[in-house]
């Protein structure tokens, strides 16, 4: 509040006048409030937005939440009043009065322990809810077996139907990764080119644009994916395909310019090589 103040020193400004200088200040001075308000009704419900938020060193979000986030982002309004109508005749609690997002409800029915989040426990109950009002294809993402059973999730798991291929005579990109030299005949890969050879042609013959790439650098495997999804990938294409064939260990992707005979000295607490070493 005191740097709000007005400032008897020509040229000078206080904090509210800079801000009203940005060409968009309005629309940013609404966003602010409407955060501010959404955090009040937060409030109201004893929850508070860092509750909400994925740490940000996470490198998974908990799967619920992430098929939670696209129901509420694939319905309308009123397909979201349809939707909270269906699960209170499964039983779901009533609030004591109506609440103004579809978001809110879901939160509410969490605190009262009719859905938990951590082990989608009462997710059933939004599926055949989704299900009811029309929505199939929404509720399969939280009615599939093989996604509901896992607590982390790092793809869609849903039926083929989904994903109607735009293109079968070009049906994607498939890149090919083969990591081959280790610095020895006992750990070089050279038998490797031969199953690059028949993949290559098989994913020609499904009429996949094919691109193999070999011995690629730690420094260079992640910056390489990119450019070629970007140079590639077509917007008639409907399906990536990335395959990596290489050496690991303990988890983590090794690349060429890593040596096989140095995989204990790099496992130690003094180790210098974990540049070399990429985690995927």
């Amino acid at each position: 509040i005191k740097n709000l103040r007005p400032t008897n020193f020509p040229g000078e400004l206080n904090l509210f006048d800079e801000f009203c200088r940005f060409p968009d200040w309005e629309r940013k001075l609404k966003e602010a409030l409407e955060r501010v308000n959404n955090n009040l009704a937060l409030f109201s419900l004893n929850i508070r937005e860092s509750d909400l938020s994925a740490d940000d060193h996470q490198y998974c979000l908990n799967a619920s939440r992430v098929v939670l986030y696209r129901v509420f982002e694939g319905l309308t309004q009123k397909d979201g009043e349809y939707l909270v109508n269906q699960m209170m005749r499964l039983g779901a609690p009533n609030p004591e009065e109506d609440l103004e997002y579809l978001e809110l409800y879901f939160l509410f029915w969490h605190i009262k322990g009719f859905l938990n989040v951590d082990n989608q426990e009462g997710f059933e109950h939004v599926a055949e809810s989704l299900r009811k009002i029309g929505q199939k294809c929404l509720s399969y993402t939280l009615g599939y077996p093989e996604q509901r059973y896992n607590r982390f999730v790092f793809h869609d798991d849903f039926p083929v139907e989904i994903y109607p291929i735009r293109d079968e005579k070009n049906a994607g990109l498939c890149l090919i990764i083969n990591q081959v030299r280790y610095g020895g005949k006992e750990t070089d890969r050279d038998s490797s080119l031969v199953d690059v050879g028949k993949l290559k042609s098989l994913m020609t013959s499904l009429n996949f644009f094919v691109i193999a790439l070999e011995d690629v650098g730690a420094g260079k495997l992640c910056e390489s994916i990119k450019s070629n999804i970007e140079e590639h990938f077509s917007k008639n294409h409907s399906i990536f395909m990335l395959v990596v064939m290489a050496h690991g260990e303990k988890g983590y992707l090794l690349c060429p310019e890593f040596n096989m005979e140095t995989v204990d000295e790099h496992n130690s607490p003094n180790s210098t090589l974990e540049q070399d070493k990429t985690n995927v």
